[in-house]
């Protein structure tokens, strides 16, 4: 008598042996559906590893770990292994990362701003269009300022290469604004949907009170190159809002206005710039490592637009560093990426928060304690990281 797993399989004019092959392969298809949902699982963060180093160094992280809200603290760990042909492998570890829980980004979205902007150089093909062009820029709305000179740049005029030098260097939120004017706020927008930045918008400029109708127009610029009219970029309006439904939108109990007068109650963040930590990540890692992502994921950039490790930003008691970290001499590389707020006195634009005394040091004990691990860690391969040397005594 044969197996019953066989009989229902009489009618068919087979042989046992095809039989058998048949159901095994079967089985072969239930086993592969089992393991390929388990990878789905394992690639997501480990939220182990991360809070098991915060607890073995009390004497570094006891105040935040002991505080009621832990600081408002997410960080991401990526790991990044090489294999023989020195192609990355990445592995991510978390801590109490949410997406869903808001931070305020403060300049950390200088960065996808600059990449769009020199992809959008890149795509309009404009002869005589480059970073290099002088940029002037008009007024059409409201509130909206020109900008004719530049007394930073070498020759005394703006530009989209002197803005963003700005920005890498100094953070300055003009440069910023500048940029965001250029982009635009729809394109900048489309952009971060293209590359699967859904927990991210861009919709205003910094430091000027931007806020409202003034977000959504954008100023018309002119690009000369020799007193040569090459591009007009048209003044812009973009109808859409971008409604993000996330928790600890209001925060603190009171703030100061723009006229420094005392308001007693939360401050409303519903419509300001959100940049999610793993977003940031993944932009740094899209920017440094484009050959990890398949072709129409990479960013549309040359090999000499931009070179940064790192954007910083801070604001409203927010300390947030994202950061490829790079030891050349003994082959340690990551990528560590990490929010901290402290406002103590629960108001927000006073200027005082605890930038010095728990943000700062948190973040550099933080990194220090996963770079001795990395140290220790052993490696199957070590990374070439000729790529990413600069001679910094080079004339530029």
């Amino acid at each position: 008598m044969k197996p019953k797993a066989l009989q229902k399989y009489n009618k068919y004019p087979l042989t046992s042996n095809y039989i058998t092959i048949f159901i095994m392969m079967k089985y072969l298809c239930i086993l592969l559906l089992i393991m390929s949902t388990l990878n789905g699982f394992a690639q997501q963060p480990d939220t182990v590893f991360l809070k098991g180093l915060l607890h073995e160094h009390p004497e570094l992280f006891s105040g935040i770990l002991n505080h009621p809200t832990q600081n408002e603290v997410q960080i991401l760990y990526t790991r990044i292994d090489r294999d023989r042909n020195n192609i990355p492998h990445f592995t991510s570890y978390s801590y109490r990362v949410n997406a869903h829980h808001y931070f305020y980004p403060a300049s950390t979205v200088k960065l996808p701003a600059a990449i769009f902007a020199l992809e959008k150089l890149n795509e309009l093909k404009v002869q005589g269009l480059n970073p290099k062009s002088v940029m002037i820029t008009d007024s059409s709305f409201a509130g909206q300022t020109k900008v004719r000179v530049d007394t930073s740049s070498a020759t005394g005029l703006p530009s989209i290469e002197n803005y963003i030098k700005k920005i890498l260097l100094v953070s300055d939120n003009d440069a910023y604004n500048r940029l965001y004017e250029f982009v635009g706020r729809a394109e900048i927008n489309q952009k971060l949907k293209k590359y699967h930045l859904n927990n991210t918008r861009i919709v205003g400029r910094l430091a000027i009170g931007d806020a409202g109708e003034s977000t959504q127009h954008t100023n018309p610029i002119n690009f000369y190159n020799d007193d040569k009219l090459v591009y007009h970029k048209p003044t812009l309006y973009d109808a859409s809002n971008y409604p993000m439904n996330l928790e600890n939108m209001l925060q603190g109990k009171a703030y100061l206005d723009s006229s420094d007068r005392l308001v007693n109650k939360p401050l409303d963040f519903s419509e300001k710039n959100v940049y999610a930590l793993a977003d940031q990540q993944m932009v740094l890692k899209r920017l440094l490592f484009p050959e990890t992502f398949p072709q129409k994921q990479r960013f549309n950039l040359t090999a000499d637009d931009i070179r940064i490790f790192n954007k910083v930003g801070d604001s409203y008691g927010y300390d947030i560093d994202n950061a490829y970290i790079v030891d050349f001499k003994n082959k340690v590389e990551f990528i560590l990426s990490a929010v901290v707020q402290s406002n103590e006195d629960g108001v927000l634009n006073d200027n005082k928060y605890e930038y010095a005394t728990v943000c700062l040091p948190f973040l550099k004990n933080l990194g220090q304690v996963i770079y001795q691990y990395e140290l220790k860690r052993p490696k199957k391969h070590l990374p070439d990281l000729t790529k990413f040397k600069f001679n910094y005594s080079q004339k530029q």
